[in-house]
């Protein structure tokens, strides 16, 4: 899995169940690192990525894009927005 993620939570990241910190790349240019994930269970890097909120966000693979937006839109209509 690779994620553009805020620096400040790269610690938590390496410290996930079912899951290892391959690579973690130079800061971009908003300040953000790009990191390469292997979750040991799919589900568990939905969990995971959807307990960062909006200090992370997939970049491949695109199915778990997916699977974070229908999750977002999920909780979106069950508070009414």
């Amino acid at each position: 899995v690779v994620v553009r993620a805020d620096p400040e939570i790269v610690p938590s990241l390496r410290h996930m169940r079912f899951a290892r910190v391959q690579q973690v790349s130079a800061p971009e240019a908003d300040g953000w690192v790009r990191v390469d994930i292997l979750f040991e269970i799919e589900q568990e890097a939905l969990a995971q990525v959807l307990g960062f909120g909006p200090r992370i966000a997939v970049i491949e693979p695109v199915e778990l894009r997916d699977l974070v937006m229908q999750s977002a839109r999920t909780v979106l209509a069950l508070y009414g927005k």
